[in-house]
């Protein structure tokens, strides 16, 4: 009985061990189970957080594309806008000059400069600064060029031609050269051409190239026209102002001087001629003197045909009757 007794102790004791067991088993699998559950949910989390992140990924990917192209378009604005006041310093100045009219450019650029000096540095790109160093020399060059003064009568014993304006209007300084050029041109100081002369051989000499490479702007050509007049006025020898006088005749009439395509052109055009008649006429070749009169009168006519608020051709209409008068005087 004893050892039944202690058997069936020990098969309780060993039934409720089992028990415990099972009972950790079953708590150890709900562990599991819930390890699971909570894993699997991180895991969808992670997918949801990694398709999320893709999408994002390609939302800043297309947002960063929508603003470059919207940086790419403001810039190409700005340069627009800053071609147009190009525009508007240069190519309407030239038509503005004709008529007098040009304070409204010249307050313009002072406005343009004032432009570039507010725009913040990181704005301030290589070529927004390179197109603010033309507009400052525009400016600086517009605010030192005297007004225009009329050709002084000339009388029978041949005085020579005093000088005229100083200095052409302000061109697109697309080339340090022309900017240099223009410059010096505007400087050239009435009344002192022969003073000037070594400035003017360098402001030339700058242009020159330009033209030649074919790369010059039309406000370069005209400047180039312009101031191998002034040359001429300062050359010791009338021969050598004949030749800058035809060298600047060529230069104008293939810019359209003689078809009237160009009017600007035309009217420094007649100036170049009228100034190579009276080189003529201090040579003694009157004949030459009242041809070159005649087309002066020709061409000024026919530009205030097409634009009778040019100064300058109306100046040229003065200047041929002036010469005219003076050739049929003869030598005095």
């Amino acid at each position: 009985m004893r050892h039944e007794r202690e058997a069936l102790e020990e098969s309780k004791r060993q039934l409720a061990l089992q028990k415990e067991r099972e009972i950790a088993t079953h708590r150890a699998l709900l562990r599991a189970r819930l390890v699971a559950a909570v894993a699997s949910v991180l895991m969808l989390a992670a997918a949801g957080s990694a398709v999320f992140g893709f999408i994002n990924l390609r939302r800043a990917r297309v947002a960063e594309r929508q603003t470059e192209a919207a940086r790419h378009l403001a810039e190409q604005a700005r340069a627009e806008s800053e071609k147009l006041v190009g525009f508007l310093l240069e190519d309407f100045y030239q038509e503005l000059m004709p008529t007098g009219q040009v304070e409204i450019v010249g307050k313009l650029a002072d406005k343009a400069v004032t432009y570039y000096d507010g725009l913040p540095a990181e704005l301030m790109s290589p070529r927004t600064r390179l197109y603010r160093g033309w507009r400052w020399c525009e400016r600086r060059v517009r605010s030192t060029r005297p007004a225009r003064s009329p050709k002084p009568r000339m009388s029978p014993t041949r005085r020579r031609k005093s000088s005229k304006t100083c200095g052409p209007p302000a061109t697109r300084a697309t080339r340090v050269a022309t900017a240099l050029a223009l410059a010096i041109f505007a400087k050239t100081s009435l009344g002192g051409l022969r003073d000037s002369r070594s400035e003017l051989e360098k402001g030339v000499g700058l242009l020159r190239p330009v033209v030649a490479s074919g790369r010059a702007t039309r406000s370069a050509k005209l400047a180039l026209g312009d101031m191998l007049q002034y040359l001429a006025h300062s050359e010791p020898r009338p021969e050598d102002g004949l030749t800058d006088c035809i060298e600047s005749r060529e230069i104008l009439a293939g810019m359209g001087a003689l078809d009237l395509s160009d009017l600007t052109a035309a009217s420094i055009y007649g100036d170049v001629t009228d100034t190579q008649s009276r080189m003529a006429q201090r040579l003694g070749r009157l004949d030459d003197a009242e041809k070159l009169s005649a087309i002066v009168s020709d061409i000024a006519e026919k530009v205030l045909e097409q634009r009778p608020g040019d100064l300058r051709a109306m100046k040229n209409r003065y200047f041929s009757a002036n010469m005219q008068g003076m050739a049929a005087v003869g030598p005095a």
